[in-house]
């Protein structure tokens, strides 16, 4: 039975991969500056520029056109076009003080992501430190507030590609999502929404276990919704706000995994796409390398699932772990792929990792800039036949630490799903009427045309999606009453069938 419901997991895997060509190309490299073209199973290396000295090595990310082509790519602190020009309005996305003391690019992995809407609208979200926060921390003479250094801004940029005859123009900069927060220097991650169309956009708070959640639409972002886990705390035994870890979803979107530098410990939870809920969290213990030496490994630094979603990737300083999720038999569910990777010339510790259009995984350096990123050819196979080759992705020139972060571009809609946008005027053909709206008696009384025709289910639903109210009217009902006083006051969705309408509870 897994094997069978691994193999229809990877071909769905495979078609979602196969539907658009958002992240075929990859840029990345510092001082020269390459992008990798997936196609049909083969690798093109492209050098765009040696000489204006732009990093994408960490903080990075981009996104492609239908066809594979670079339309935008970010360093974490600015946003360019193809050719690794400012687009209008596209320089300096972050405060001043930040931006200036770590070069005007970000090295910190998952420092930005790109959201593709309609209409070539994208959305460029970028965490970042305030002034304030830089001043109190970074320059503060006291070591371990020093180390306590967090962000605590998250940025939204709204990028319109329709302006300038085509060459975009960043049309909303530096929006505050979040401001005055502790969220970690790293771990940021995007899924779509069950509608195939909006963005859930996840940030991860430092020290605790706290999700910071954003539904990112066309024209508005509702948010944030927070939702925590008591365990485990990343990094707070060591007084440390991370500068390395990674977050990540299954091509499918179901299960979301974090992990973090100053912890041995990651976090496995179901995801629900339509709801944006996280549920029935398992916290692993990574196997700690070579303890009691010099070259003791409880870092978690890089994170990556297999295609069939059935194997974890864990990347270390210097060591590679498999983890069969499937397999609750932790003897047998573990295996390390790859030990001492230190002793490899210009080793330069492992850091993110990302599922290539091939389907195969990446791993990045971190520790200065090489030219070459490793491999895991066969992540779908456990154990050694993984087949994890060590600096093989080879780059004509040094430059390179990671592949960019970037979400699964190619999820469809999912269905059934609650609604997230409201038609008033299929609403009003089929003569819903909603009665009192605003309520404040605790009742809203529902009547509709389809009551005569057959049973009809009718659901209410917070903003969220979380469903608080169901019920089935009958056929033949003139008029359904729904008990709204176990609810709190606020704005709702009530859905009649497939027709859906908010409603206020006062």
């Amino acid at each position: 039975m897994r094997l069978s419901l691994t193999i229809s997991t990877l071909i769905l895997s495979n078609l979602l991969f196969g539907q658009t060509k958002f992240n075929q190309t990859w840029i990345s490299g510092g001082g020269y500056n390459y992008g990798t073209e997936f196609v049909n199973n083969q690798i093109f290396h492209t050098l765009i520029s040696s000489t204006k000295f732009l990093y994408f090595s960490g903080g990075h990310s981009n996104i492609c056109d239908s066809s594979g082509k670079v339309i935008l790519c970010s360093d974490g602190y600015n946003v360019y076009d193809s050719n690794l020009n400012y687009i209008d309005n596209g320089d300096t996305l972050v405060p001043d003080l930040i931006y200036i003391d770590r070069d005007t690019w970000s090295e910190l992995p998952q420092n930005s992501i790109f959201l593709p809407f309609d209409s070539s609208i994208y959305y460029l979200i970028t965490p970042a430190m305030s002034d304030s926060h830089f001043q109190a921390y970074v320059q503060s003479s006291d070591p371990v507030l020093q180390s306590q250094a967090c962000y605590d801004l998250l940025l939204y940029h709204k990028i319109d590609m329709k302006e300038n005859g085509g060459a975009g123009k960043v049309v909303k900069k530096s929006i505050e999502l979040l401001s005055n927060v502790r969220t970690d220097r790293v771990r940021m991650m995007a899924c779509k929404h069950a509608n195939g169309k909006d963005w859930w956009l996840i940030k991860q708070a430092t020290d605790t276990n706290m999700m910071y959640k954003f539904l990112v639409k066309q024209d508005t972002i509702e948010g944030p919704f927070i939702q925590a886990f008591s365990e485990p705390h990343f990094g707070k035994q060591h007084l440390w706000a991370n500068n390395l870890g990674q977050s990540v979803f299954t091509l499918d979107g179901s299960k979301y995994i974090t992990g973090a530098q100053e912890s041995s410990r990651i976090c496995l939870s179901d995801f629900d796409r339509c709801t944006g809920l996280f549920s029935n969290p398992i916290v692993y213990n990574v196997p700690v390398d070579s303890p009691g030496t010099f070259y003791e490994d409880y870092f978690t630094l890089g994170l990556a699932f297999s295609a069939s979603q059935q194997f974890l990737y864990i990347q270390k300083f210097s060591n590679l772990w498999q983890l069969d999720i499937t397999d609750p038999d932790s003897n047998t569910a573990w295996y390390r792929v790859a030990t001492n990777l230190h002793d490899l010339p210009n080793f330069q510790i492992l850091c993110n990792a990302y599922l290539g259009p091939d389907n195969k995984i990446y791993i990045g350096n971190r520790n200065g800039l090489g030219n070459n990123m490793s491999v895991i050819d066969n992540p779908d196979v456990k154990g050694a036949g993984c087949n994890f080759c060590p600096q093989c992705l080879v780059f004509p020139n040094i430059g390179v630490s990671s592949p960019p972060c970037m979400p699964n571009y190619n999820l469809g809609a999912l269905n059934p799903c609650w609604p997230s946008e409201v038609n008033e005027g299929e609403i009003e053909n089929e003569r819903v009427t909603i009665f009192p709206n605003p309520s404040a008696l605790g009742m809203f009384h529902v009547e509709c045309s389809m009551f005569n025709k057959r049973d009809v289910e009718l659901e209410v639903y917070t903003l969220l999606g979380q469903k608080v109210i169901s019920q089935v009217v009958r056929r033949g009902t003139l008029r359904a009453e729904v008990d709204v006083r176990g609810l709190a006051d606020g704005v709702y969705f009530l859905r009649v069938d497939n027709y859906v309408r908010k409603v206020v509870v006062e």
